[in-house]
């Protein structure tokens, strides 16, 4: 495998939370990126929802690329696994589970993180070769109770519930098990957003990351 595939993986599993941008302005992606980053998250993912995706990506990657794993998310297709990587993309997110998007990424060797939400389409992502699976939208079928009741009989499964998931609730998908959580509009308190204040999404995030790692006992990661 390339350089740097297991070293993405640890990141991932290391970072505790995983910013998902979906902007439809490509300023206001950049923007927070770099704020996300400059609060200490260490997984970012660009989404193709954006518009240009392939410039904000190509420019976050080169001015915070040193800082974060940065990958691309809401990938449906092969040649969007292509293109993101061939810009430097880290790992792939897809919102479901699309087999040639999985055995692209494997060609590649950039972990994939396809998207499921049953028993059975979890375990058939990790058949297909998936290092993690997005649960999504777990909010929608029982929370962090969902997640522990899917690692009681299958606690080998590396698991990152998105979609619903907030600061105040995160601490209980990762004691639930999860080994990361997806966040997105819920990460950016909503006036701060408004207000493009950066710095003060910057600092909000600090303090939720300070907060996770005290609640879990973690320390300094």
């Amino acid at each position: 495998m390339m350089p740097g595939y297991k070293e993405t993986v640890e990141c991932l599993l290391r970072s505790r939370v995983i910013a998902v941008i979906r902007s439809r302005d490509s300023a206001t992606a950049r923007e927070l990126a770099r704020a996300y980053i400059e609060g200490g998250l260490k997984a970012i993912e660009l989404t193709t929802s954006i518009p240009g995706w392939e410039a904000v990506l190509a420019e976050v990657l080169r001015f915070e690329g040193d800082k974060a794993c940065i990958g691309l998310g809401t990938v449906t297709t092969v040649d969007e696994t292509y293109k993101a990587v061939g810009l430097g993309a880290k790992f792939i997110v897809s919102p479901v589970l699309i087999p040639d998007v999985v055995t692209s990424a494997d060609v590649l060797a950039v972990p994939v993180i396809p998207g499921a939400l049953t028993p059975t389409e979890i375990y058939q992502a990790v058949a297909a070769g998936a290092d993690m699976v997005k649960v999504f939208p777990v909010s929608s079928v029982g929370g962090p109770a969902y997640i522990k009741a899917l690692l009681a009989p299958m606690p080998y499964l590396k698991l990152i519930p998105t979609g619903g998931v907030a600061p105040a609730n995160a601490v209980e998908y990762l004691r639930a098990g999860a080994v990361a959580v997806g966040m997105g509009g819920n990460l950016a308190p909503r006036e701060a957003l408004e207000k493009k204040d950066w710095h003060a999404i910057s600092h909000s995030v600090a303090d939720f990351l300070a907060n996770i790692r005290l609640a879990l006992g973690e320390g300094d990661r």
